[in-house]
């Protein structure tokens, strides 16, 4: 049976909330076993998240809570990646960052599928933009 190497983003994530963020996410990355303490703290650094690291997901303002939902879909480095409203709650400067890491991995022809309001999110990264309307494609 084939299982695509995918991962999503679907509106607004939840982790524990006992653990830290770093806990959570090595605890999401047992599953698979693919990647090591390392790599995740690598994401937690692309994500601007690094500092945080250590702190309960409880505590974990809005945009922190996105952000570690952002690290958990790139962390394992899948081909195709759900981002349903990802820059929600997120400082100026790591939307940049993270735009920029998304257009690098879609050069390397890794399949993005961004869901938004924020149409410049979309003109900024998209090769191909759909617009719905009540369920219908505009």
């Amino acid at each position: 049976m084939f299982v695509p190497d995918l991962r999503a983003l679907i509106e607004k994530p939840n982790f524990f909330p006992d653990l830290t963020g770093l806990e959570n996410l090595k605890l999401f990355a047992k599953i698979q076993n693919k990647i090591s303490e390392k790599e995740i703290l690598n994401t937690l650094q692309l994500v601007n998240l690094i500092d945080e690291k250590d702190k309960k997901y409880s505590e974990y303002s809005l945009g922190m809570k996105q952000k570690l939902g952002i690290a958990q879909v790139f962390m394992e480095d899948p081909k195709i990646m759900i981002l349903d409203e990802p820059f929600n709650g997120i400082e100026e400067e790591t939307v940049l960052k993270i735009s920029k890491y998304l257009k690098t991995e879609k050069e390397k022809g890794k399949i993005i599928i961004l869901s938004t309001h924020i149409k410049e999110d979309l003109e900024n990264i998209s090769d191909k933009i759909y617009y719905f309307d009540n369920g219908t494609i505009k």
